[in-house]
């Protein structure tokens, strides 16, 4: 009997071994693949637009990119393991090769690497593995000019005022006010806006919101054109204090500087 139940127990033993053995080695595998690209930085060169950079030699530069690592933009090379240090090698060589002679004030462009599997309850990946950049405002300054104005200070402290003012008078105030500084104002589902005359005036010349190099000489340039606008003005009625101001923001650093401001005092 003893005898019996001890090959019972090998038999149950090595069933269970074989199952699992089994169960293991019938396991699926799957493959992953990789491909790698490089793009233009899209919300980027949306919002610099063709202020910053040429659009031909962007294309020029990016179809470089992609010739350095295997891809033209449709067709990929299909890889079985990560190559990120050779692909951010071939990059780099590009980026060398154009950094020098581009014209364009500033480009920047991603190195992405995707991932496909063949899982099918997987997720195909993309990441970012390196970004370059390039352009003539990497050697040298630029900056860009823009208004700013003392519009939600101001338009508070006439409401402030609206009591003491009689309505002709706080009319031509708002008036005045809207024209000089410019205004965001919502009524219900109706936004409406008003641009200040010195944005408007320094739009018309390309002034503001285009790269300049950051340099003495255009600087003086931009406070001739505002003190011009200004000895223009139509008529203000002011019950209350109106600044102006013209700054320029840094291309690659962002640090803000004053170039000229006025205040406009009360003549009522």
């Amino acid at each position: 009997m003893k005898k019996i139940l001890m090959t019972l127990a090998a038999v149950l033993c090595c069933t269970i071994s074989n199952t699992v053995l089994t169960s293991c080695s019938s396991e699926t595998k799957y493959n992953t693949t990789y491909s790698y690209e490089v793009e233009q930085e899209k919300s980027l060169a949306d919002m610099l637009g063709s202020n910053y950079y040429k659009a031909d030699e962007a294309s020029t530069v990016l179809a470089a990119f992609n010739s350095a690592i295997g891809a033209n933009g449709v067709m990929y090379n299909m890889l079985d393991h990560i190559m990120d240090t050779e692909m951010k090698s071939a990059c780099a060589q590009v980026q060398s090769t154009y950094a020098s002679s581009v014209q364009s004030i500033y480009m920047k462009f991603n190195l992405w690497r995707n991932s496909y599997t063949s899982d099918p309850d997987g997720k195909n990946t993309k990441e970012l593995i390196a970004s370059y950049e390039m352009g003539k405002a990497l050697n040298s300054p630029y900056v860009e000019y823009s208004v700013e104005t003392s519009s939600d200070d101001s338009f508070a402290a006439l409401e402030a005022k609206k009591s003491e003012l009689s309505d002709s008078i706080y009319d031509s105030c708002s008036k005045s006010l809207r024209y000089l500084l410019g205004r965001v104002s919502t009524s219900g589902s109706i936004t409406s806006y008003s641009t200040s005359v010195y944005q408007a005036k320094l739009m018309s010349q390309d002034v503001v919101d285009y790269p300049y190099p950051d340099t003495e000489e255009n600087a003086q340039k931009v406070r001739e054109w505002c003190d011009l606008i200004t000895s223009t003005l139509n008529p203000l009625t002011l019950a209350v204090p109106a600044t102006v101001t013209v700054v320029k923001t840094g291309v690659i650093n962002k640090e803000k500087a004053e170039v000229w401001k006025k205040t406009f005092q009360p003549n009522i």
